[in-house]
């Protein structure tokens, strides 16, 4: 804050013989510039003291930034119970609490366990119902992420309703698509596996032609084999928001007549496609 005035010539409110007055201010924040909000005053004792002030005079209600920092602190100790709770019930409705922690877990797998983490800007036009802040995550792997945070009243609560995924860490869906191929194959579902690929590998691949890659050698059936994911290696795990690609190592095992073999880990590449990422070819490494 760099001043506090009054907010005009009349911004004082006060009846004759009353025990209460309000005081029209106006706060100017370096980086918000002019907040106005109303500081209420109440006479005890005969002296004159603050009753409240007005969220919007300090730019955020106090109790949402306190929910934001409960928020971190559950993330920093990975109580991912208690950081689900201060979630609002759109964000719950969207994903269950074993579907959040597994996710959570799975940030802290690929960029690092939380080491910082705090409000780091200020929205205007916040009042005692409503508050936009700028959140910013430190990760042991991954520099400072910031984004977005709308905490709102919910049922008498300040409960976080939106935050965006940008600063949790790097966006895991390749991986969580990655999994979810690896399980189709190992349930011999070449079609599911098929149906997480891309338009752009369908288009150079037909079905019949990726389910032959999985299911024939030199024209010859395959009878039996089965296939896993041996490893996903996260080490190599790469996400570019911008271009809407990501890619990570993979290596393939197959059994059959008794026999493993662990194939050479390949490149899996990844595309978003209208929102959605899909498996978009293997690269031999």
């Amino acid at each position: 804050m760099t001043s506090c005035k009054a907010a005009s010539a009349s911004a004082y409110s006060y009846s004759f013989g009353a025990s209460v007055a309000t005081f029209r201010a106006i706060a100017v924040r370096s980086t918000l510039g002019d907040l106005a909000g109303v500081i209420h005053l109440k006479q005890e004792s005969g002296q004159w003291k603050v009753d409240a002030v007005d969220s919007a005079l300090f730019g955020a209600n106090p109790v949402s930034v306190q929910v934001i920092a409960g928020y971190c602190t559950a993330l920093q100790s990975q109580d991912y119970t208690t950081s689900y709770g201060l979630l609002g019930a759109t964000l719950q409705s969207g994903e269950t609490q074993s579907a959040y922690t597994a996710t959570e877990k799975l940030h802290d797998t690929i960029d690092g366990t939380v080491s910082v983490c705090g409000v780091s800007a200020l929205s205007s036009g916040a009042d005692d119902s409503h508050t936009t802040l700028q959140v910013s995550i430190t990760r042991a792997n991954l520099a400072a992420q910031t984004g977005s945070a709308v905490v709102d009243v919910e049922s008498g609560a300040w409960k976080i309703q939106t935050l965006d995924s940008s600063a949790e860490g790097r966006d895991v869906g390749p991986y969580l698509v990655g999994q979810q191929f690896c399980g189709y194959l190992k349930a011999n579902n070449y079609n599911g596996a098929y149906s997480l690929t891309s338009s752009g590998f369908q288009s150079a691949n037909s079905l019949q032609a990726f389910i032959d890659n999985f299911t024939t050698a030199n024209g010859t059936p395959l009878t039996g084999i089965r296939w896993s994911c041996h490893k996903l290696d996260l080490s190599t795990y790469s996400v570019d928001s911008s271009s809407g690609t990501a890619s990570f190592n993979i290596t393939l095992q197959a059994a059959l007549y008794g026999q493993v073999v662990v194939l050479p880990a390949q490149r899996c590449d990844f595309v978003d496609e209208n929102g959605a990422w899909k498996v978009d070819g293997f690269v031999n490494l």
